[in-house]
């Protein structure tokens, strides 16, 4: 089970939730594969895969991607 505390923001105006740092830390550690679109209460991050189109789950403790669903929509459809 899973918890999203937010999606990150293109907004610079709330600096906690703005993209820029963690896009430039995926962006940088994934060959530009991963861009983070959202974070939990634990500093994982939530995570799409820029060639695939999966959605993945970013464990920061032990720094593995886990497979949440095979497209963004299919994601999308858990908030609805």
């Amino acid at each position: 089970e899973y918890e999203i505390r937010v999606f990150l923001s293109l907004d610079d105006t709330n600096k906690d939730y703005y993209i820029e740092k963690p896009l430039a830390f995926f962006l940088e550690n994934t060959k530009k594969k991963i861009v983070p679109i959202g974070i939990d209460s634990g500093d994982n991050y939530y995570c799409v895969n820029n060639e695939t189109g999966k959605v993945y789950y970013w464990s920061s403790s032990d720094n593995k991607y886990y497979l949440l669903k095979n497209s963004l929509k299919e994601f999308m459809v858990l908030f609805e």
